[in-house]
């Protein structure tokens, strides 16, 4: 750890504005874009293994192999000797123990081939889903769903991060003026999250319906199972899942950033000489646990989210209600089907929350170091009077 926090505090201490009496300005937009792609790209490619196994297991669409069943012989040669011939003399006996008193037992011609039959094994655990995905189905199928995940979480993220900050910071005078300002990360994520989950929720449900299944779940497959769906239900189908997305995202979103912003100030910043690297852990810290505190506290209402959009119960798909698809769920597996992937979830969301953040804090630092060094290194040119 020492070795990665010198190696980052050297970077970027030899590009710190401050060192050679430069300045950085606030992050603009277009700087503020750039971060967030970069954080979505990098977070997508980390957690999507975590992602694909959390369906798996809140669908209950598990592994599938082929196991041979074990031959079964309908008769078997009995092979005994008699006293005056040197040569066993073969019998044919339904399958069972050959006759006492006879020397040995052989499968007789007549026995079946073994069949092959497919047998469902479950997951048990996040690191048990991973192992059996990759065993019998490849490495590959860890990165289902990734297309369609890039294509949603880059625009996904510039509309949340971007517009969660301009909200926060527009609320912040108002709500410091009524002593609530803590609050306003709080309605800033949950308003933010609302726009980005609208926009996105079409791509959300191709790449669910990937991930929900096998190998067999190409992307065409399932563009053309969409395609089917929008032509008998029309347009406003695309947008299935949207109600349970919403009471899974703006809670998470609400609950996060309050959470984040709190502990990022008030969390024991690490011993470490360089401000820079300090900054970085104490984001990529409060990111993890406030990610983990989200995620927990709104997985039923992501189970909820997922059985409606893979459900073939066309009552289950029919029904928006957030409370009816709770109850349909703790009717069928109980209690503990409201926290069904919880394991895989946190896996995913802690370290997903930890890298997304702490790359666009770094990454808004990087833009505008690296726009404050370039125009401090331009040569400067007088006009000549």
């Amino acid at each position: 750890m020492s070795t990665i926090d010198s190696t980052i505090g050297s970077m970027l201490s030899e590009s710190t504005p401050s060192m050679h009496g430069i300045e950085p300005s606030a992050p603009n937009a277009y700087q503020k874009m750039m971060s967030a792609c970069a954080g979505a790209v990098l977070t997508s490619l980390i957690v999507t293994p975590f992602d694909v196994v959390k369906t798996r297991m809140q669908v209950g669409s598990d592994v599938i192999v082929t196991k041979p069943s074990p031959p079964v012989a309908q008769e078997v040669c009995c092979r005994f000797y008699y006293m005056e011939m040197d040569s066993g003399v073969c019998r044919m006996y339904p399958a069972m123990e050959c006759p006492s008193g006879f020397d040995a037992r052989i499968p007789g011609v007549a026995a079946p081939q073994p069949s092959i039959k497919p047998v469902s094994t479950p997951f048990t655990g996040t690191l048990d889903g991973v192992v059996k995905i990759v065993r019998h189905e490849g490495i590959p199928q860890l990165w289902r769903g990734l297309s369609p995940t890039l294509v949603m979480s880059v625009p996904s993220t510039v509309i949340y991060y971007v517009g969660y900050e301009n909200v926060r910071d527009y609320l912040i005078p108002s709500f410091r003026r009524r002593g609530m300002e803590d609050y306003a990360p709080l309605f800033a994520g949950a308003t933010a999250r609302t726009f980005a989950a609208t926009i996105i929720s079409p791509l959300e449900l191709v790449r669910t319906r990937m991930q929900s299944g096998g190998a067999d779940k190409s992307i065409s497959r399932v563009v053309l199972g969409v395609a089917e769906m929008v032509k008998q239900n029309g347009p406003s189908s695309l947008w299935r899942g949207l109600a349970p997305t919403l009471w899974r995202d703006v809670p998470f979103s609400a609950t996060y950033w309050a959470g984040y912003e709190l502990l990022r100030h008030r969390l024991p910043r690490p011993n470490m000489s360089n401000e820079f690297v300090r900054d970085f852990w104490s984001s990529f810290i409060a990111g993890a646990i406030s990610g983990t505190v989200a995620a927990t506290i709104t997985t039923p209402f992501d189970v909820a989210k997922t059985t409606r959009q893979v459900s073939r119960d066309t009552h289950v798909r029919a029904d928006g209600k957030m409370l009816n698809l709770i109850r349909f769920i703790v009717e069928r597996d109980g209690w503990k089907g409201l926290f069904r992937g919880l394991s895989p979830r946190i896996a995913k969301v802690a370290p997903a929350c930890a890298i997304m953040i702490s790359s666009y804090e770094m990454g808004k630092v990087f833009f505008t170091t690296g726009f404050a060094m370039k125009q401090a290194s331009s040569p400067i040119r007088y006009n000549a009077t």
